[in-house]
């Protein structure tokens, strides 16, 4: 093998390993960081009418206002549940939360209710939260599971 042949050989190689990184790059973009393709286009239109559908619904309860339903279905499209904590007559959201159970069922709480200045965390009882769930497993009656995790996406594919 010629020094040529030896400098066109590694030259093609690594024009292959660019490509594959490329790929990879682009793959990871549209898998997400929970690799459920949360940055595609279709899955954003998915979610946008789940939100937009879910604020034009009327109902005769004050509390669930246009921008709660929406808010809500935007968290049950990506994350299969949504937590609102129960302040008088208002629905807080909930950014993150856990929750702990007694027998399978919902007791309390911790959640965290975000804000301007960065969030809060509180610690709250069942009775004090409002939390939708869908796609819950047997297993964990008390959590949703996300559309798109039940229907998990490969972008490599």
């Amino acid at each position: 093998m010629s020094i040529l042949d030896w400098f066109k050989r590694d030259k093609i190689e690594q024009r292959q390993s660019y490509t594959q990184m490329a790929m990879d790059v682009r793959a990871d973009a549209i898998a997400g960081r929970r690799g459920l393709g949360e940055l595609t286009g279709t899955v954003q239109g998915c979610v946008s009418l789940w939100e937009q559908g879910l604020s034009l619904a009327e109902s005769s309860e004050t509390m669930l206002t246009p921008t709660v339903l929406g808010l809500a279905g935007r968290s049950l499209g990506f994350r299969g549940e949504a937590v609102f904590v129960i302040r008088g007559d208002t629905l807080i959201p909930a950014s993150h939360w856990s929750v702990t159970t007694r027998s399978g069922i919902p007791k309390a709480y911790r959640v965290t209710i975000p804000d301007t200045g960065g969030g809060r965390s509180d610690t709250v009882l069942a009775g004090e939260v409002l939390h939708f769930r869908i796609g819950a497993d047997m297993a964990a009656p008390w959590a949703g599971t996300a559309p798109l995790r039940r229907a998990s996406l490969t972008a490599g594919d």
